[in-house]
């Protein structure tokens, strides 16, 4: 809508306004200009932005790609306290239920890691395994992951010393669902403001551009 505005409304009052000829004040003047811009170079503008999308959906289905997405999903400062609890909550759920079934420690570790997207999370369960398979226990590499809460890797580590890790797990997979569940409400709480007021930033900005000028035109019919 914003766009619709600035580039095909707007100029229609730049017509009507020069009609008059009064000095458009400075808000106007780069507001106008703007509209220009996009006007003139709608043809470099729409294509930048297709070509982008098109460049953005192909990196994921790239080796080097998606492991860039996964690890900005793990590290990004903003959402990274949420994608962890989330990954951990759900890995650490499954991985505690099929212990607690029964199933082999290997074999959940493979399950889980084919029910994992990420990258990253999928090669932290290949170094499970091999953990396992060497005989060091899953802490060791749980504590090396950058992404693993410092607090989940030591329990795990009193879990395979107490014969408790199905139980240890599953209850700490749920912990962290609930947690990254609650940084999720914490966040939209943040956004949405936010969002409402930089939206109004920009109504504002372009309603005063129009608005001042017809200002100036009905001082000077007076």
């Amino acid at each position: 809508v914003v766009f619709g505005l600035v580039t095909f409304v707007l100029p229609k009052f730049v017509d009507i306004f020069s009609q008059f000829e009064i000095p458009l004040p400075v808000l106007t003047q780069l507001v106008v200009a703007i509209s220009t811009v996009l006007r003139e170079h709608v043809y470099i503008f729409v294509p930048l932005v297709i070509g982008s999308i098109v460049l953005l959906v192909l990196s994921r289905r790239m080796e080097a790609g998606r492991r860039w997405w996964d690890s900005a999903m793990l590290n990004t400062v903003v959402i990274r306290d949420i994608t962890r609890a989330f990954y951990i909550g759900r890995t650490f759920r499954l991985l505690g239920l099929m212990i607690e079934s029964g199933v082999p420690l290997l074999e959940g570790l493979k399950l889980t890691r084919n029910s994992v997207r990420n990258a990253l999370y999928r090669q932290l369960f290949d170094d499970l395994e091999e953990s396992i398979l060497n005989g060091r226990g899953l802490a060791s590499s749980l504590i090396n992951a950058g992404f693993v809460p410092p607090v989940a890797s030591e329990m795990v580590l009193t879990a395979e010393r107490t014969g408790t890790l199905g139980m240890v797990t599953e209850l700490m997979g749920e912990h962290y669902e609930e947690e990254g569940e609650s940084k999720l409400r914490e966040l939209a709480t943040i956004l949405e403001p936010l969002i409402i007021v930089v939206m109004g930033v920009i109504v504002a900005t372009i309603v005063m551009a129009v608005m001042l000028p017809m200002f100036d035109i009905a001082t000077m019919a007076k």
